[in-house]
């Protein structure tokens, strides 16, 4: 379908609706989940101002593999908080939780404690490759282990009775182990898959390939999410015409700039042209949900500068000068001395 078809497709009427196709199911604008950054909070502050967003993962979420009690969950959702009690239905029906389990990782007992939450998705993380992470055989070393991979979608999808996707990388070193994964995933009944554009070798330094992504979408019957590189809504378009792929998923782009899916997808809207003062109002309003979720004041102090460190608009001598704040209110004020 050419680009000027699916833009077509796409409905005017209000924000919410702007970006979502037509006559198709579907989450088709995403946002990843990043370790560290996408907690309740952050997401749910993403999805109340900009509402266009289909789906939001929260950070993952590792499941034990000794004793363990709800509080895991408690502590992790911050589910005795303020914050917790307010969320508004229709939210929290875009936001999912993504686990990150290893074989040895207690499943049957972690995953009944879920369905008690008000969620509607679940993924499994096959696509981190940090060296703890692989250590403990969680993430993308289970493509290195793929006989322990049918199990754990297995005993996923019996006590899972929603949503459930796979975020995966395409393959270790080349794309030899993606057609064995995709199958198990159709077997044991994965709604969808999540494809990250890169190799586990590549990390993060080369380029998202495109066409691995196309590569999965021609060997599965499963819906694809596309993920990798994606900088605004027209070029997360041009990816779903170009391989197939129904959905695309952003990551740092997306959580650091949530205001893209308000932007036109016409392809000489970029985000460099995004003005500060969308990055002023999401921090303000980001600061409220921080607050009801009871975070440290620190605390709200290093996600500001996590989020501001991706910001292309902002001057390198205003990225210094935040870097070196020690209150999140020095951090606002100074902020707001940035022109645009």
């Amino acid at each position: 379908m050419a680009l000027i078809h699916m833009a077509a497709n796409f409905k005017n009427s209000t924000m919410e609706e702007k970006f979502r196709l037509a006559n198709q199911d579907g989450p088709h604008f995403c946002l990843a989940p990043l370790h560290g950054i996408t907690d309740l909070p952050t997401i749910a502050a993403i999805l109340a101002a900009y509402p266009a967003w289909d789906l939001a993962y929260l950070e993952f979420l590792r499941v034990p593999s000794t004793s363990f009690s709800r509080k895991i969950l408690e502590n992790f959702l911050g589910q005795n908080t303020p914050l917790w009690r307010s969320l508004a239905p229709t939210l929290v029906s875009k936001i999912g939780l993504q686990l990150l389990v290893a074989p040895s990782s207690k499943l049957k007992e972690f995953v009944p404690l879920l369905t008690d939450l008000p969620f509607k998705w679940l993924d499994l993380n096959l696509g981190c490759g940090a060296a703890v992470v692989m250590r403990h055989g969680g993430g993308a070393a289970l493509l290195k282990n793929l006989s322990c991979l049918p199990p754990i979608l297995k005993i996923l999808r019996q006590a899972w009775p929603h949503k459930l996707t796979i975020k995966i990388r395409p393959g270790i070193d080349d794309l030899s182990l993606l057609p064995a994964v995709l199958k198990m995933a159709e077997e044991e009944g994965v709604d969808a898959v999540i494809v990250h554009g890169r190799l586990v070798k590549e990390k993060f330094t080369a380029p998202a390939h495109q066409e691995f992504i196309q590569a999965a979408v021609t060997q599965t019957k499963l819906p694809i999410i596309g993920n990798g590189d994606l900088k605004t809504i027209h070029e997360g378009i041009t990816m779903m015409n170009r391989t197939g792929a129904v959905g695309a998923m952003y990551g740092r782009r997306g959580i650091g700039c949530p205001w893209i899916i308000q932007e036109d997808q016409a392809p000489t809207n970029h985000l460099s042209s995004a003005p500060i003062q969308n990055l002023r109002n999401f921090l303000q309003n980001l600061l409220s949900f921080y607050q009801q979720g009871n975070l440290r004041p620190e605390k709200i102090l290093t996600r500001f500068k996590a989020l501001t460190h991706w910001q292309t608009q902002l001057s390198a001598q205003m990225k210094t000068a935040l870097f070196h704040q020690h209150t999140y209110q020095n951090f606002l004020a100074t902020l707001s001395q940035e022109t645009f």
